[in-house]
């Protein structure tokens, strides 16, 4: 009879909060450590993916991106921007991103290296170098505040019909994240381009204002 009521409790707290136009916040699961270490990887590499394929859902989707985001990035002029600036910025380039990649035959390769200066202690992953393997390093755990900082270095590579693959850019990207109900959420991102951040900088002049996140140099150079 307890359970009943209890039951029937819950309903009735659940129906007036609905009413009073109250939404519950559901609390993140309980911290499993070796879990979510797997997760917050996932999460950057599904970041990652999206990047290269320029899905505008899986690079900053409400899934992906925690509520007051902040993107900042930095070459010698630093500039930020919110989760709603970096959508339009993303969803007004879709159309041609998507053209790009379908006529053009154009790739992008965001590759994460170890941040370590000598050789990655992951597999596969090849430092200075083009390779499939991402390399992030977890550079902060907090299980009392649920949230976590990774980091990496990272090249860019890119190719398309007749022009053979470049390496355009590299540096260094921070991202910080909260455990949600919803999964490990994106709160705030930090790339900084320069041999300041890679000492095997790839070079590339800077083009400025960035867009987006600021990859992706080929379609800019061959005037598409």
């Amino acid at each position: 009879m307890k359970v009943r009521q209890a039951i029937v409790l819950l309903a009735l707290v659940a129906t007036t909060a609905l009413l009073a136009g109250c939404i519950p916040v559901m609390p993140a699961p309980p911290w499993e450590e070796a879990e979510d270490l797997v997760r917050i990887t996932d999460a950057v590499n599904d970041w990652v993916r999206g990047v290269e394929g320029y899905d505008v859902e899986a690079m900053a989707g409400r899934r992906v991106l925690a509520a007051g985001f902040k993107l900042t990035i930095t070459e010698r002029l630093t500039m930020t921007k919110n989760a709603d600036t970096l959508r339009t910025e993303l969803q007004r380039d879709e159309i041609a991103q998507g053209r790009f990649r379908t006529e053009k035959g154009y790739m992008l390769r965001l590759d994460i290296d170890s941040p370590n200066a000598g050789s990655s202690a992951v597999a596969g992953d090849i430092v200075g170098e083009y390779d499939n393997v991402n390399a992030w390093s977890v550079v902060a755990l907090d299980k009392a505040k649920v949230t976590a900082r990774i980091a990496g270095r990272f090249e860019v590579y890119e190719q398309a019909t007749g022009v053979p693959r470049w390496r355009s850019d590299s540096g260094e990207i921070l991202i910080d994240l909260v455990k949600t109900s919803a999964g490990w959420k994106f709160t705030d991102m930090t790339i900084k381009f320069g041999a300041g951040f890679y000492a095997d900088f790839a070079g590339a002049e800077s083009v400025e204002p960035f867009e987006c996140f600021g990859f992706g140099r080929l379609p800019t150079r061959e005037g598409w």
